[in-house]
């Protein structure tokens, strides 16, 4: 059982008998139940004390974990769910840390053909293919999103924007095996 879940209802079970033996007193009159129920009640303020901190010990924990950045795992799998094999490894991440703030999540991948090819069927994208030199300067992208790296022809696939603005482009190499992710929400 959850211990958190198992001092609450050790909490209320004491405030209950506290209060059953206040009652008793008040209507028998007997100052033994009184006092009996103030050391129930100092128990139960113990006990009160210290589910509060493992309350508070766990909200700690899970703002943490909130805030713990994601591994480039962690964010591949988010947008295109798990790979079919272990060939993807994510090179560089910056990920969407407060939505609508950030603008972007953008990743430097390298996978298998066969993975790029299982990306490629989860959307409709629209490809282009074009030589590198026409490719144009990314002004708010990190330093590292150098898709003019990738090796022989780029092609970029891309989604149709959504109403809210958000689209999805895929910078690839000539053998679909490096490719530079964006993923914009708008």
């Amino acid at each position: 059982m959850n211990p958190l879940l198992l001092w609450t209802l050790l909490c209320v079970l004491l405030f209950l008998v506290t209060a059953g033996l206040v009652l008793a007193g008040i209507l028998k009159q007997r100052v033994n139940y009184i006092i009996l129920a103030t050391a129930f009640f100092l128990v139960l303020v113990g006990c009160g004390v210290y589910t509060g901190f493992l309350f508070a010990g766990k909200a700690v924990q899970k703002v943490s974990k909130l805030l713990t950045p994601r591994s480039g795992y962690e964010a591949y799998t988010a947008l295109f769910g798990e790979p079919i094999d272990s060939s993807v490894h994510v090179l560089s991440l910056q990920d969407q840390f407060v939505p609508r703030i950030d603008v972007a999540i953008r990743m430097e991948v390298t996978c298998s053909a066969h993975e790029f090819k299982r990306i490629i069927q989860q959307n409709q994208y629209h490809s282009i293919t074009f030589d590198k030199t026409a490719m144009h300067v990314f002004e708010s992208a990190p330093a590292w999103f150098v898709p003019t790296k990738l090796k022989g022809k780029v092609t970029l696939f891309s989604t149709t924007a959504s109403v809210d603005g958000d689209v999805q482009r895929l910078y690839v190499s000539e053998d679909s095996t490096h490719l530079f992710i964006e993923d914009v929400a708008d």
